[in-house]
Order: C-alpha cells, then sequence, then structure tokens
C-alpha cells in the first residue's frame, strides 16, 4: 500500500516550554513536498515514521492522486479509496497505566495484534497527557475510511472510559472526543515528529 509523508520549509512539530505548555502550535503550511513508500507490513511501515520523524516531516492519511513538489495538496487526496491502517488518536487523560491498558479498554483484540505507538509531542509532562499518541494497526485487507471512522465514532460512546470524557467544544456546538473521530479520513495531517522544547526542558518520551 502506498503512503506518503509530507515535509515543508518549516518544522512540522509544536514548540514547547519546559513545563509541556506549548509557545508555538503546528505550523499553517500550504505548500508541501511529498514523498511516498510501498511498505508491506507494520514493520516497514514503523522504520519510515522513525525515518520522517527525524525530518520534522508529517504523516498524510491516504493517498495523493500525484506527487507534489512545494505546493499546495488541495484536493490531491482521493477521500474515498480504501486503506490498510487504522489509526487511533487517544488525546484524552490517562485513565489506565499504559497504552496496553488502553486498547484493552477500547477492544481486547487489538492487544493482540502488533502496533506502532506514537507520542504526541504534548505527552509525558505530566499524569494526566501520559498516553496521548497515536496508534497505528495494519489491516489484514483494505476497508473503507468511513468504516473506519464510524467505528471509532461507536467505541467512543460504548466503552466506559472513553464516554466519562466527552465534552463539549468551547464553543458549546460539538462534542470533544477522547479518541479522535477524524483522524481515519484520507485527507488528515498526522504530526509525528518530536517537539522542539525551549529552555533547559527535556522531552520526557525517550
Amino acid at each position: 500500500m502506498q503512503v506518503n509523508f509530507l515535509t515543508a520549509r518549516k518544522p512540522l512539530t509544536k514548540t514547547l516550554d519546559s513545563s509541556g505548555a506549548t509557545l508555538e502550535s503546528y505550523p499553517l503550511i500550504k505548500r508541501f513536498t511529498s514523498h511516498h513508500s510501498d511498505p508491506t507490513n507494520i514493520e516497514e511501515f514503523r522504520d519510515l515514521l522513525v525515518y520522517y520523524s527525524k525530518l520534522k516531516a508529517c504523516f498524510l492519511k491516504g493517498q495523493l492522486v500525484r506527487p507534489i513538489k512545494d505546493e499546495s495538496r488541495a484536493g490531491l487526496t482521493n477521500s474515498i479509496a480504501p486503506t490498510q491502517l487504522l489509526i487511533l488518536d487517544y488525546d484524552g487523560e490517562a485513565v489506565v497505566g499504559s497504552i496496553e491498558e488502553l486498547l484493552y479498554e477500547i477492544y481486547p483484540p487489538l492487544n493482540e495484534c502488533a502496533h506502532v505507538i506514537q507520542y504526541s509531542a504534548s505527552a509525558g509532562f505530566d499524569k494526566k497527557t501520559a498516553l496521548k499518541s497515536h496508534i497505528f494497526f495494519w489491516l489484514d485487507k483494505p476497508v473503507s475510511p468511513e468504516l473506519l471512522k464510524q467505528w471509532v465514532l461507536d467505541k467512543n460512546f460504548r466503552v466506559q472510559a472513553l464516554r466519562e470524557q466527552l465534552r463539549l467544544t468551547a464553543n458549546s456546538m460539538a462534542l470533544r472526543y477522547p479518541l479522535d473521530i477524524s483522524v481515519n479520513q484520507n485527507d488528515k495531517l498526522i504530526y509525528i515528529a518530536p517537539p522542539i522544547i525551549k529552555g533547559d526542558g527535556k522531552d520526557p518520551i525517550k
């Protein structure tokens, strides 16, 4: 399956202070250069994540209809193309002690599947943010991205540990989900690079 990583003229990551507070959020970028690969399993995909994270790149969920070079990606992603990647983006508070326990709460068989854990830029600075992460799974066959989105939505309501964290957004017009329901859309940018930390702070995720 083809996967795409994007680079830009700026590092695609957050800048934090020594306490983990955001000094600069992810940059608003309009022009990207794409880099595509064709991994055949989760191990090869993990190696690509590691490589491109060091380049301060991001991962594009979905396939581009053509390569891009220092240009906009608008309208160039096939929104309905089947995918073999399931991504769980947990942005809630730590309700258990480990990612493995969290996966068991969400759907126990997930713990029996190989997966890649990529912690969020702000993860680990305190107990509440300890589990903030993207968790990647390689499916045995391609499925609809809309099906994955609906599956994740269902988990937010059926899993008690998630349901208890449902909140209204700041404008009170929508729900904020601890398990992001949009991350499996074919146009989403997944930020994978470690944060830039100012001052004498250290990244708590080794």
